[in-house]
């Protein structure tokens, strides 16, 4: 939400320096009706998109959705004239909220491959760019001017790691003095703690692509004012936070003896004993149904007993038995595993565990219904 928000100020700065003229109520306006209209465009795309992924009939179309989806939330925006940025970060957060629950596990597992390779494909790809404009560009720069675009890129520099600096303690602080069940449920983390992430503020692919999508010319057809310079300062920020920050992360943790941080590892723990519980507790209300073998529901009753011990691991299944206890066996299994994803995003969604942890587990589950033959199945609520 940062970077969207930035980027609508981006924006409505450009068509200023491009139309040459500045009024602050009307920017103050265009500003509301883009993040709002933006936000209502990708809720409304993220509505589409689930209920043509529940149309769909096998995971390539599935994942093929996910990948048109923010496209399209991108291009409506762009039509509306209000934040395409916004669109996409409400349409992916919306879509993310309820992919869990729409897709059958093979898709997500799929979906999780294609995405990470896009997203690498796609960063390498705008480094590319640069690195292609980077002759062309020194070569804009009037001469004598290099060594004063160099200087304005360190003072640049250290503007944005001084400000992050002193803007992270507040905002740590602020939320927690305006409400008293913040502070009981999350207390103020230690200084060395929110010096680290004030620390962590590397530019990268945002501050790039902004700066790429400067025009060449304004509204009069003059070139755009120091469009060169400010992609070079640009380029110089990331190298510096990158070189600068990156590089001395590993020494300043050291240097202030910060532990490991354990909370996702509690809420793992956490989350694997409420999923075996539910497993459970749905294990007994199926045992009680006529035609169901004891044997299958026993072995996933240790299953899950064992889980419940160690919160953690798998049990082998062993794999000779009669065709009739082996689909059982499995339908068992998905009504079990159902019940443990379905737990995990009721925690999530409350609060109690946060995405990565669902992330985490969410696979592992995937990973044990595709090894049952049953990756192709759906959620069943």
């Amino acid at each position: 939400m940062n970077d969207a928000t930035a980027l609508v100020l981006y924006r409505a700065a450009v068509g200023a320096a491009i139309g040459g003229s500045f009024v602050l109520g009307d920017a103050l306006l265009h500003f509301v009706f883009a993040a709002v209209g933006g936000v209502a465009i990708g809720i409304a795309v993220g509505l589409a998109s689930r209920w043509a992924v529940r149309g769909a009939t096998d995971s390539f179309t599935e994942v093929a959705i996910t990948l048109v989806t923010p496209y399209v939330a991108w291009v409506l925006g762009e039509v509306t004239h209000v934040s395409s940025v916004l669109a996409c970060v409400a349409v992916g957060l919306y879509v993310r909220q309820h992919f869990s629950s729409a897709v059958a596990p093979a898709t997500r597992l799929q979906a999780q491959a294609v995405w990470d390779l896009l997203i690498f494909v796609l960063n390498g790809f705008i480094f590319i760019l640069i690195g292609l404009q980077l002759g062309a560009l020194r070569t804009a720069i009037p001469a004598g001017g290099f060594g004063t675009v160099l200087m304005a890129g360190a003072t640049v520099s250290l503007a944005v790691i001084v400000v992050r600096l002193f803007w992270v303690p507040v905002a740590a602080a602020l939320p927690r003095l305006l409400s008293a069940k913040l502070r009981a449920r999350d207390p103020m983390p230690p200084w060395p703690n929110i010096f680290v992430t004030a620390w962590t503020g590397m530019r990268g692919i945002v501050t790039l692509a902004a700066a790429l999508a400067l025009p060449v010319t304004t509204a009069s057809g003059a070139p755009f004012p120091f469009r060169a310079e400010i992609i070079l300062i640009s380029f110089s920020v990331i190298l510096v936070t990158l070189v600068l920050q990156g590089l001395s992360l590993t020494p300043i943790i050291r240097w202030l003896h910060l532990k490991e941080d354990s909370s996702l590892e509690q809420e793992e723990r956490l989350a694997r004993g409420e999923a075996a519980s539910a497993a459970l507790r749905r294990l007994d209300g199926l045992a009680g149904e006529s035609g169901v073998l004891v044997e299958p529901v026993e072995r996933l009753r240790a299953h899950y007993n064992m889980q419940l011990k160690r919160f953690a691991g798998s049990s082998p299944v062993d794999k000779e038995y009669s065709l009739e206890m082996g689909e059982q066996f499995r339908q068992l299994r998905h009504d079990t595993l159902t019940a443990e994803r379905l737990r995990l995003i009721q925690l999530r969604n409350a609060g109690t565990i946060s995405d990565e942890v669902l992330h985490r587990l969410e696979r592992e589950l995937d990973v044990e219904a595709l090894r049952t033959g049953i990756g192709e199945r759906r959620v069943k609520r």
